[in-house]
């Protein structure tokens, strides 16, 4: 009679035990995506950012599940040397997903990245005064898989123009051996924007000396794969540019980049 007593209370306490774990744990799940992670992992992870050259300052990183079993870091500032001064870069959502089945085998495949509202600002060296290339508003939506790189819904503004971005972005070679090596050496930084200079202050004075006002900036749509070969489309529609040699309004452009040659589908402009 005990027995059969213990049994029906085993029985009985079982499934309050189970439900009573399930509740605790979708707390904790609820909790990590809205809180975040403790500040330990945070901390990790900027140390580990900082050893690879690239000072980083993240608020906060909480678990996610919009697109898989991923992680999002919150008000993320990037730097060139320490975290004293100003950042070059904020980002105020940075995340990314993993597939779940390698996961179990040990095994990290990224499966989809996401950042929000980025805005880049950029030194022009070749000035007076403390002046900025500016790119704000930046999102970009990416999938990945196979080291191949897609981009999707993904736009910036600089500095006043709105550009959309697609592309097609093959990684293998940065992914693997001595190249990849090489690559992460140039991709630091400092080292990024010593080499994009003279880029950097190419555009920002051509973009300054038309004295654009509202209406009148250039709308850019680039369409870019980098694979075995390079191919680069874009349309372009610009109301109003002035050089020297000439000026137009209500232009539009079509080109193709691919193997070495350039081809141009459409121009008009008055």
């Amino acid at each position: 009679m005990g027995k059969r007593l213990s049994i029906k209370r085993v029985g009985t306490l079982l499934p309050a035990f189970c439900l009573g774990l399930l509740v605790v744990l979708v707390s904790i799940i609820l909790w990590l995506c809205t809180a975040g992670l403790p500040q330990f992992v945070v901390d990790k992870v900027e140390a580990s950012a900082l050893n690879s050259g690239v000072p980083i300052d993240i608020r906060k990183i909480r678990l996610r599940f919009t697109h898989g079993l991923g992680l999002v870091a919150d008000n993320v500032a990037i730097y060139t040397e320490n975290t004293e001064g100003k950042p070059v870069a904020t980002i105020e959502e940075l995340g990314a997903s993993v597939e779940f089945l390698p996961l179990l085998f040990g095994e990290v495949k990224l499966k989809h990245a996401e950042l929000k509202i980025g805005k880049i600002t950029l030194p022009v060296s070749d000035v007076t005064e403390a002046q900025n290339l500016e790119a704000s508003d930046i999102n970009v939506s990416a999938t990945i898989k196979d080291n191949v790189v897609q981009l999707t819904e993904s736009a910036l503004n600089l500095q006043g123009i709105p550009i959309q971005l697609h592309g097609v972005f093959d990684i293998s070679e940065l992914m693997e051996g001595d190249v990849a090596e090489e690559e992460h050496q140039k991709l630091v930084l400092p080292a990024l924007i010593k080499t994009g200079q003279s880029i950097i202050d190419r555009v920002y004075h051509q973009i300054e000396e038309q004295h654009w006002v509202q209406g009148e900036f250039p709308e850019l749509t680039l369409s870019l794969a980098v694979t075995d070969e390079v191919k680069l489309r874009v349309n372009a529609r610009a109301p109003k540019y002035d050089i020297a040699q000439f000026s137009f309004r209500n232009a539009l452009l079509n080109l193709e980049y691919e193997n070495d040659c350039l081809l141009i589908h459409s121009l008009e402009f008055e």
